[in-house]
């Protein structure tokens, strides 16, 4: 396995040496230069203004007719777009759909999306978020991610990741990046940060550094408000702007504004680092010296569509050293704002080149001026490789992170437990199926009970669940807060917090797994033992199972600090033991089919001389007749009838149907 593991490592390296190598080439680099100037040249001004907007889609399958479709084609072919955002789709839908529209396009479409932890959205490998990484200690896990996940999105036709987040996460009540940051320490951020980057590199897949100038240290979702962050250019220096730094150094692609206001440095109190000159070119720009694409959030964010018009917003987000508008609506309507301020000289067609320039050269550096479609023959191939998803499970395996366990009430024994009630936390409406997590651990706990509990649950519900609690040996709350945009909460809701005190009150330990957000241990201190997973996708469920049970060791280390809890790199070690899960109970299949002996494992020669000796029987007066049935592994291989009913006057030829007596059958089956 080691040797295995060296050799993949190797391959890896090779790969991306050989593909640095390439994109490095003079005759590349040549062959790109001379296309990106002839394209410019021959650009009028509102092929330009269209390149520097990308629109978005989902990659679900659309006929011709769809209005989706006709508008993002309208947008392709006659306004000249630069690239889409795609949200999510099925892989051989996505795939035709990029190149379809690539077919449209006069200039190459550069195809984006949000692939924070990896291609799940699209039927690729899902992994598990980057403060889950980050527990587990090593940067190799955030390169092994990018890699895959840039070899998956390349096969769809995919060009640009909006990842890896920079942010730093040093604010516990921060809504939206959470445990999309790889964690509180600048200088871990910004080795993780640089990792993913090179993962990607390495598999062709251009990356994003976002949301600059840093939204770590926010309370707000800049997708419903604009978002503070309380520093001065000191404070910035420090923690918000060294992952973005060494992102630059890495050679990432492209950056991404945030739609937040930095109080302390000198910026239009009122106005998004996203319109600032003095962030996007001053900082950015001059100080930071990056040469490479930016891009702004989502324009449709209330931070921005609350407060500005399109037109405004737009216009002053170019004037501030934007080079692509991401997804605004009324493209056609912006480029004609944009063609009138630079007719007019309030935009000069040299600020619009350069954007151009920039975002032309991105094309050309994965060869987009060379071949813009892929291969759809081999997409199952390519996607959820059993590498992909071996990679993804050792990440999340090495996440889970044990901040607390009294009496060693960890790991659980599966013959030693008792009873145990799990009861799901959930701080948004669900439908009620249980988790993979529930699953899992259901079939290590056989005397185990589940329960559900969302912000609609009522008090009889919890009256069951709380008499239920009493009477078990242990309780296993599965808690799931799930950063979505526009939630604006991460936390258990304040209905449940009454439920979830009087179940601790019972005295029964409690076990705490949080999926998700991981400073809510304060609202459930109380707890016997409080386990960290960072997310909740499905690979992190079966992990914290395992580890509950100590089929899998506990090694992660706390990326962030929970204030007046837990220090940063806390966690504790507990090793694995040697444990399978019970097989599932299964019933045998009455349901029978008609098939041929050898479809069952059976030999037609074999029951011909079972067919003779039913005869011989016959004939010797061994028995008047008899039915006989052969079936095996759910087929039914014989099935006739033998001699007569009788003798005298029962001699009637034996039906198929015939029914007997089924008396003193206990010498048959003693």
């Amino acid at each position: 396995m080691q040797k295995f593991l060296i050799l993949l490592s190797c391959l890896v390296l090779s790969c991306h040496s050989t593909l640095q190598n390439r994109m490095n080439e003079p005759s590349h680099a040549k062959s790109a230069g001379k296309w990106i100037e002839k394209t410019l040249a021959q650009m009028t001004l509102r092929e330009k203004l269209g390149q520097m907007f990308f629109y978005h889609l989902d990659t679900n399958f659309k006929t011709e007719t769809d209005s989706a479709w006709q508008k993002i084609a309208a947008l392709v072919k006659i306004h000249h777009l630069g690239g889409v955002h795609l949200w999510r789709g099925e892989p051989y839908a996505t795939a035709f759909m990029t190149n379809r529209l690539q077919t449209l396009a006069k200039i190459p479409l550069l195809f984006t999306a949000d692939l924070e932890h990896g291609m799940a959205r699209f039927g690729g490998t899902d992994f598990p978020p980057n403060m889950a990484i980050a527990a587990g200690g090593d940067p190799q896990q955030a390169y092994q991610m990018g890699w895959h996940t840039a070899r998956e999105a390349r096969s769809l036709g995919l060009h640009l990741t909006f990842a890896p987040v920079a942010d730093v996460n040093n604010n516990p009540l921060n809504p939206i990046i959470n445990v999309r940051s790889f964690g509180e320490d600048p200088e871990m951020v910004a080795r993780f940060t640089e990792a993913f980057i090179r993962g990607c590199q390495a598999g062709g897949l251009l990356t994003t550094a976002k949301h600059f100038p840093g939204h770590g240290d926010t309370a707000e979702d800049s997708h419903i408000e604009l978002a503070y962050v309380p520093a001065d250019s000191a404070r910035l220096e420090q923690v918000e702007l060294p992952p973005f730094r060494r992102a630059i150094a890495a050679g990432v692609d492209f950056i991404m504004t945030a739609h937040l206001n930095v109080r302390g440095v000198a910026m239009n109190p009122y106005a998004p680092a996203t319109l600032s000159p003095e962030i996007m070119t001053g900082l950015l720009r001059q100080k930071l010296q990056f040469d490479g694409v930016l891009i702004t959030d989502g324009m449709r964010m209330w931070a921005l569509s609350q407060n500005y018009t399109d037109a405004f917003a737009t216009v002053q987000a170019v004037k501030a050293g934007v080079d692509v508008i991401l997804v605004q609506e009324n493209v056609p309507e912006m480029i004609a704002e944009l063609e009138k301020r630079v007719q007019s000289g309030d935009i000069t067609m040299t600020r619009i080149d350069e954007s151009v320039r920039r975002l032309l050269r991105a094309k050309a550096k994965i060869g987009l001026h060379r071949q813009r479609l892929v291969n759809v023959d081999s997409l199952s191939a390519r996607l959820a490789t059993p590498a992909a998803k071996a990679a993804a499970s050792t990440a999340a395996a090495r996440a889970m992170t044990l901040l607390k366990n009294e009496k060693n009430i960890l790991p659980f024994s599966p013959v030693d437990t008792g009873r145990v009630v799990m009861i799901e936390f959930w701080d948004e409406p669900r439908s009620r199926n249980a988790s993979p997590f529930v699953r899992e651990l259901s079939s290590y706990l056989k005397n185990s009970e589940y329960y559900f509990l969302t912000p609609e649950s009522d008090h009889d519900e919890f009256v069951e669940i709380l008499k239920n609690v009493r009477a078990a040996q242990a309780q296993i709350w599965p808690v799931y807060t799930p950063i979505r945009s526009w939630k604006g909460h991460l936390s258990l809701p304040e209905n449940l917090q009454p439920f979830a005190d009087s179940l601790l009150a019972t005295g029964v330990p409690a076990v705490v797994v949080s999926f998700g957000n991981p400073y809510i241990y304060p609202q459930v201190q109380n707890t016997a033992a409080y386990l960290a997973t960072f997310g909740s996708n499905e690979i992190l469920e079966i992990a914290a199972a395992r580890a509950l049970v100590g089929a899998a060791e506990i090694s992660g280390e706390l990326p962030i600090s929970i204030p007046g809890y837990f220090e940063r790199g806390a966690g504790q070690q507990l090793a694995a033991k040697k444990l399978q899960p019970e097989p599932p109970i299964t019933m045998p299949n009455f349901h029978l089919r008609v098939g041929f002996p050898e479809e069952a494992g059976i030999s037609s020669a074999g029951l011909d001389s079972v067919r003779v000796l039913m005869q011989t029987a016959v004939q010797d007066s061994v028995f008047p007749g008899a039915v006989l049935l052969v079936a095996r592994n759910g087929l039914i291989v014989m099935d006739e009838a033998f001699g007569k009913m009788g003798y005298k006057q029962f001699n009637r030829t034996m039906p198929l149907d015939a029914i007997f007596d089924l008396a003193s059958v206990t010498k048959c089956v003693a």
